[in-house]
């Protein structure tokens, strides 16, 4: 054991146990034996093997009445490891009951068998077994082991108390407890427990953006574990390794040193689960997210804490031109994520929820993350396992993309610079470009003074890199904002802007002239063709602080010319009487009455509705009764349906809680005008840059639209 031959040790004790057995040796033996050959084996990575050793100590210290033997049993019973998404009943069965034989007084071992207990419970899907139970367990275990100074139990609560507060508002606890950690093993010389203090200590510097600290933890890591040669801790270092240098922006040796680590732990859901993620970063940066959807539908209905699932698999639709489908991945994990647990992976699923967010350009859903992140602005994002598998960077980056499409330009360019400097500090190549392309596009969006210069260097740099870095999808986004940008460099040549020296009397001016607009602000005019954003905007002006229904504004009757114009509503006059009838209002109100398209009804009707739901909770009693007896097959069935019901549930059912109508003309008419409106604006703004911020912050769009500036600075709009 002490050379780490682990192999020649489980031989050993296999042959001992053998002679024992032919010579009718005694129970007690047999069990200590039998203890000792699990402990070997987990060693060794053969955890099947080991637990099934730990299964037979276990009846034998149940017959023989040996509550700390049985306490054992049930410890190494329980893996070094919690795995991902995965809670084993029968381990808290056997948990449970080895504290009931080992009575309420203080002790090392119900320290420690307390301590296992909270960790199995950190996927558990109740609420009050994960918040509850755990918190209480993990507390408990940790002041009783402080209390005993036991090192074996006060390492295993240590443990147990970092999982408990994994979440990002645990950072300066976790951080405690892992210079604890690393004391205790400085202390008794246990070199596998400074493997474990190491990897919690690099996860809390790279979240605290302590690269220079998270990089000599690695290193020390890496040689420990190359020294101990124990799979898992191999795998971890080689996850770390893989980690590193997608960090750094190294994409083709990352995947080569990724592709290296579920062969250290084959068929774990750790190793797996690790691997995606990873290698998910990788696809995602050349453009090929779509080859993993599969792997993540995967994850998504076994695991659903793992709420950023959703949010690549928003992405991967986005990327392939489909936006109307990744927003329905988009609005199920936004409509889940105040429900998620607030642990280590929830930063994550804020992080994947603000790319697909920015890459659908979707306002509503930038408003509900943008919250949840804002208080960890100085952080930096992290998947841990516990060891960081992939680091998402600053989370300032994320709040600058969910500020943009919301039009909060001096939020976003605050957070913007704030992500560009903490992506410099962390050598983060490929993040630092993303910033800078992130930053120029709210530059342009702006378009303020001197943005458009100053976009276009950005985007020049960040180009540069991604096509340096291997990075597709960068540079594919950054061509097509290097274009918009050439085209809003010369508006004359396309006719889209001339400025006078003020406009008419000083006064605003939103008026349509042919096939063009006149807007007059500030002083100053500018002209634009015609588009029916702009028709919406001069709806919108006409009437501040009015609500318009999306499918009101659709159906204004348009200006200018032609038969559909001036000389159309003349004629059309002409031959209309007046009337005083609802119909009659809404024409001379400037609104053509159009017949409601209908809808093929609610997505599901309550019945529906309310037959999916009994179902859930039948499958979700089904599920338990299915892991505390140990039948995959059968749980398997019944989380695959669950997740079936879940996601046509949150198909059906809106951020507020309404039903989705199928094929709802309400629906398609918010999502063509707003984008129309938000195309009009962003026009403005390249043309009126003082306009153009003017109206992002007073002009509302979804459902119902309406233009809201300050009652206290009202501005008389002709329009």
């Amino acid at each position: 054991m002490a050379a780490f031959a682990y192999e020649e040790a489980a031989l050993q004790f296999r042959r001992a146990l053998e002679a024992g057995e032919a010579a009718g040796g005694d129970e007690a033996t047999r069990c200590d034996l039998l203890l000792r050959l699990g402990e070997v084996l987990a060693r060794a990575g053969e955890y099947q093997a080991a637990k099934e050793r730990f299964l037979q100590a276990a009846e034998v210290a149940r017959r023989l009445q040996v509550p700390e033997a049985f306490a054992r049993a049930a410890l190494g019973y329980g893996e070094p490891q919690v795995e991902g998404g995965v809670v084993d009943r029968h381990l808290l069965d056997l948990l449970q009951e080895a504290l009931g034989h080992l009575g309420p007084d203080d002790h090392p071992l119900r320290a420690r068998v307390l301590a296992r207990a909270s960790l199995e419970l950190t996927f558990a899907d109740d609420v009050v077994l994960r918040e509850g139970r755990r918190e209480a367990m993990s507390r408990e275990a940790l002041a009783m082991a402080r209390r005993l100074g036991d090192v074996p139990a006060l390492a295993l609560a240590c443990r147990a108390r970092w999982m408990a507060v994994w979440g990002p508002d645990g950072l300066e606890e976790r951080r405690g407890l892992s210079e604890e950690l690393l004391r205790l093993a400085a202390q008794t010389g246990d070199r596998e427990l400074e493997l474990v203090a190491r990897v919690r200590r690099i996860a809390c510097a790279l979240e605290a953006g302590d690269l220079r600290q998270a990089d000599a933890d690695i290193a020390a890591h890496a040689a420990l574990a190359g020294e101990l040669r124990m799979p898992f801790h191999q795998w971890a270092a080689a996850t770390l390794r893989a980690g590193r240098l997608l960090l750094g922006g190294a994409l083709p040796a990352a995947e080569a040193q990724m592709e290296t680590a579920p062969a250290l732990l084959p068929g774990r859901p750790n190793a797996r689960l690790a691997h995606l993620n990873q290698l998910t970063v990788v696809r995602w940066e050349q453009g090929r997210l779509a080859e993993l959807c599969g792997a993540w539908e995967a994850i998504d209905r076994d695991f659903p804490q793992a709420g950023f699932a959703r949010g690549w698999l928003a992405l991967a639709e986005a990327e392939q031109g489909r936006p109307e489908e990744g927003r329905l991945h988009l609005r199920a994990l936004v409509q889940a994520l105040p429900a998620l647990p607030r642990g280590g992976l929830w930063l994550p699923a804020l992080a994947v929820a603000a790319l697909a967010a920015s890459a659908l350009d979707d306002a509503d859903a930038a408003a509900v993350v943008a919250p949840l992140l804002r208080p960890y602005a100085d952080r930096t994002i992290i998947v841990p396992m516990p060891h960081p598998v992939v680091c998402f960077g600053a989370a300032a980056h994320y709040l600058a993309l969910l500020a943009t499409p919301l039009g909060r330009w001096e939020e976003a360019e605050a957070h913007a610079e704030a992500a560009v400097q903490a992506h410099t500090r962390l050598g983060a190549r490929g993040l630092l470009a993303h910033s800078q392309c992130a930053r120029a596009r709210l530059l342009l969006r702006r378009g303020g003074r001197g943005d458009l210069r100053r976009a276009r260097e950005l985007l020049e740099r960040a180009g540069t890199a991604a096509e340096g870095l291997g990075m597709v999808a960068l540079a594919r986004q950054c061509a097509r904002l290097r274009a918009e940008a050439a085209g809003a460099a010369a508006p004359a040549a396309s006719g889209e802007r001339t400025e006078v020296a003020a406009a008419p009397g000083g006064g605003s001016l939103f008026r349509q002239e042919g096939d063009y607009w006149t807007i007059a602000y500030e002083g100053s005019v500018v002209r634009l063709r015609d588009t029916k954003g702009l028709a919406y905007l001069s709806r919108l002006l006409a009437n501040p602080g009015r609500e318009f229904h999306a499918i009101d504004l659709q159906s204004k009757r348009p200006h200018g010319g032609g038969p559909s114009g001036e000389r159309g509503r003349q004629a059309r006059s002409s031959r209309t009487p007046a009337s005083d009838s609802p119909r009659s209002a809404s024409q001379s109100a400037g609104l053509a009455v159009r017949r409601d398209l209908g809808d093929a009804g609610a997505l599901l009707d309550a019945q529906a509705k309310a037959e999916y739901r009994a179902r859930i909770r039948e499958l979700r009693a089904e599920l338990d009764e299915a892991e505390r007896f140990n039948d995959p097959g059968r749980a398997a069935a019944a989380r695959e349906e669950l997740a079936f019901l879940t996601r046509e549930l949150a198909r059906a059912v809106g951020l507020g809680g309404r039903d989705r109508r199928a094929a709802s003309h309400a629906e398609r008419a918010r999502l063509n005008v707003t984008r129309a409106i938000r195309a009009a604006v962003a026009r403005v703004a390249r043309a009126h840059p003082a306009l153009g911020r003017h109206l992002a912050a007073t002009v509302h769009t979804g459902q119902y639209c309406s233009y809201t500036p300050d009652p206290q600075a009202a501005i008389h709009w002709e329009a």
